[in-house]
């Protein structure tokens, strides 16, 4: 909504915090499960994540153009 008669607020040179960009997605099957912007953070958490609370899934770590690795029961598996 915008107001009548006002301006937005201009935001001073420099005030803008970095944006960290998510290159790396988990999924299981087709659902997103999480992403991350370092791959070795991504297999990490991926790794720990399917040996832990779910051992019977394989979670794909992928970009947006490539599939990079699978884990299942806290090892790399082969890519389906």
């Amino acid at each position: 909504m915008k107001l009548l008669g006002r301006s937005p607020p201009s935001m001073p040179a420099g005030s803008q915090a970095p944006v960290e960009v998510l290159r790396y997605s988990v999924r299981r099957g087709r659902q997103l499960i999480a992403t991350f912007a370092q791959r070795s953070d991504a297999g990490n958490w991926t790794r720990d994540y399917s040996n832990i609370t779910d051992t019977n899934s394989t979670f794909i770590i992928h970009t947006a153009d490539e599939i990079l690795c699978a884990f299942r029961d806290g090892s790399e598996v082969e890519v389906p």
